[in-house]
């Protein structure tokens, strides 16, 4: 079978955390040069010529933070639409989280999860949710799911949120953060939630009254205590930072050694209480904060003080979201690149910055060959034209009929995504499989 030879020329490509002019030279599945001066006729004899002037080209993104909802709620998204949505936003490697029907807290069900992933083109891994049920085996079942699907950490749900996934004995904390492995953290509190059940819900606003940031202050003091008390230097990940006081407490926490990994979403950097509507489709765990919060988030994310973009994709159908009692969460793969070049054409945030948090989840999990564009790597690249766009939610791959994005403008559009040297999306359209 003949090699898959493809030569990128012209374009702006992230590498070492900066633009640089290089060429880059593809063969088979991996990247065979990067050439830091033009290249002549000679040069490309035999290569598949893709010209990305224009551009930016950066290696592919990846997404530690998707809900693909199956198996169990197939109509909400599969892996085929999420996949296909996640390309399209310039995503190569998607990471799933565990809170399907039923979760995937034991290796039956992430048998079931990775025989539907494998099916499609993308790279991606999976987590094992942590229940209360589990916790005494979980590093036992943690280490025999590891040899037989690509499992990257622990996902822990210290508040209600989709799905059944609680932990309320802090004894099942302390054993997660014994395993050694990466603890993924859904911060908010189910007890200090149980204090502002009484507030109704009627607006997105009160969203963020019932589940106030106190509440992932709270859980992360849960993680510390039994951090403390076991010493564990199991890295801690802290999912969808949201709010100011958030923030501040884990600046505090890092500079007494801890371990934390931050993360941050496009909606908490993009929205704000007094930029939505007062409409369904917002509602979000953790919720949409003030404007202060999210001033104050923006300011850090320039900064440096976050780690890495998760888009939090947790697709509904419309008729759920405008119910009267609306399920938390709304698709954002699609659109996560374009509502943060957005805020960057806006001069708010750092466009390197961008780039990088958009890549380094590659390192933080410990993925090798990909997440740099760098010879013998794996051959996963994102190129975005630069060309006026405005996304439309009628056009998307999700399942979810809706997006919190629709019509947003911007003066960039995924163009061309590269998976494992094989071009996937060319002119902003997949190639035939």
């Amino acid at each position: 079978m003949e090699k898959i030879k493809i030569a990128i020329i012209n374009g702006e490509v992230f590498i070492n955390k900066r633009f640089r002019k290089v060429q880059i030279l593809i063969e088979d599945k991996k990247i065979k040069r990067v050439i830091y001066r033009k290249l002549n006729e000679d040069d490309l004899k035999g290569y598949f010529l893709i010209d990305a002037q224009d551009s930016y080209v950066s290696a592919g993104f990846i997404d530690p933070h998707v809900h693909f909802r199956c198996p169990g709620q197939e109509h909400k998204e599969d892996w085929n639409t999420g996949t296909r949505a996640a390309i399209k936003g310039g995503f190569t490697f998607v990471m799933d989280m565990p809170n399907n029907i039923p979760s995937a807290t034991n290796y039956n069900i992430l048998y079931q999860k990775n025989n539907l992933a494998k099916l499609t083109n993308i790279n991606y891994g999976f987590y094992l949710g942590l229940s209360d049920t589990n916790s005494g085996n979980i590093k036992k079942i943690f280490n025999f799911c590891k040899k037989k699907v690509p499992l990257y950490g622990i996902k822990v749900f210290l508040g209600s949120s989709t799905g059944d996934l609680l932990v309320k004995n802090e004894q099942s904390i302390k054993y997660s953060l014994n395993t050694g492995e990466i603890n993924l953290f859904h911060c908010e509190d189910e007890n200090t939630l149980a204090r502002y059940k009484h507030i109704q819900y009627n607006s997105v606003s009160d969203h963020n009254a019932i589940r106030p940031p106190e509440s992932e202050i709270e859980g992360i003091k849960r993680i510390i205590r039994q951090a403390k008390a076991i010493k564990s230097k199991a890295k801690i990940y802290i999912c969808h930072i949201s709010s100011a006081k958030q923030l501040k407490y884990l600046k505090k926490l890092r500079k007494l050694g801890y371990n934390i990994i931050n993360e941050v979403t496009p909606h908490h950097l993009f929205f704000s209480l007094s930029n939505i509507e007062q409409s369904n489709i917002f509602k979000v765990n953790p919720p949409i904060r003030e404007e202060s919060d999210v001033k104050y988030l923006r300011r850090n994310f320039n900064k440096g003080f976050f780690d890495v973009i998760g888009t939090d994709h947790a697709p509904h159908k419309f008729e759920e979201k405008n119910s009267p009692t609306p399920p938390s969460g709304f698709p954002g793969l699609e659109t996560a690149f374009y509502a943060l070049y957005n805020l960057y054409e806006q001069k708010i945030l750092s466009l390197n910055k961008i780039f990088e948090l958009f890549t380094s989840g590659y390192k933080i999990f410990g993925i090798k060959k990909r997440g740099e564009i760098k010879k013998g790597n794996f051959a996963d690249i994102t190129i975005i034209k630069k060309i006026p766009n405005t996304f439309k939610a009628e056009k998307s791959e999700t399942k979810a009929d809706f997006s919190c994005y629709d019509n947003l403008k911007t003066n960039c559009k995924i163009d061309t995504v590269i998976i494992n040297g094989k071009i996937v999306l060319k002119d902003s359209e997949f190639l035939p499989n």
